[in-house]
């Protein structure tokens, strides 16, 4: 497991519980008002995804809104997830985060923290809390973690994955589950 993961997982362990929902800190809308006329879109790079692969997908869109989707495909074990998604802080702001339902699909209570470490850069983690709990088994496709997103500024935003982990339940601690590929996508605004 890298130093990364463990620490995004020692994290999510000491941080209070948290329900599914989240906001970005102090987000401050860009521009003079102008987003409000844009209209946001996401193009996957991976719009069908196959085993074994973890990708971003637009989930929904309104006006300058977007909520990207991080899914994952066709992977058991999955305990849970470090990683960081990168974008264009000139075209895009973060706004929140809700909870996806993989991790939440065997019952288990589920932490998630998502915070922007720098303009475009955003700090993602989750895990399931209940140490010795099993890793969820992917059948087909399940949504991890879903960002939204506000346009700020007309263009496309190459939206990538960077320090990327997703993790199984295997003794003596979650390890990176391996043969992962990652895709990200672009956001886009008229």
């Amino acid at each position: 497991m890298s130093a990364r993961s463990a620490l995004g997982l020692t994290l999510l362990f000491l941080a209070p519980a948290c329900s599914g929902g989240g906001t970005g800190s102090d987000v401050v809308p860009g521009g003079s008002g102008s987003s409000t006329n844009l209209v946001a879109d996401f193009v996957p790079d991976r719009p069908v995804p196959a085993a074994h692969d973890v990708s971003m997908a637009k989930s929904g869109a309104s006006g300058p809104i977007l909520q990207v989707e991080v899914r994952v495909t066709g992977t058991n074990d999955v305990f849970g997830a470090a990683f960081d998604v990168l974008f264009d802080a000139a075209r895009l702001e973060y706004v929140s985060h809700s909870a996806g339902t993989l991790l939440e699909s065997g019952g288990s209570n589920v932490q998630y923290l998502v915070s922007e470490s720098a303009p475009g850069r955003l700090v993602v983690s989750a895990s399931i809390l209940q140490p010795g709990a099993a890793g969820v088994d992917v059948s087909g496709t399940k949504p991890l973690v879903r960002l939204t997103f506000r346009a700020v500024e007309a263009g496309s935003s190459t939206m990538t994955f960077d320090n990327e982990d997703l993790l199984d339940d295997h003794p003596p601690g979650p390890s990176p589950i391996a043969g992962l590929t990652w895709y990200g996508g672009t956001a886009e605004a008229d």
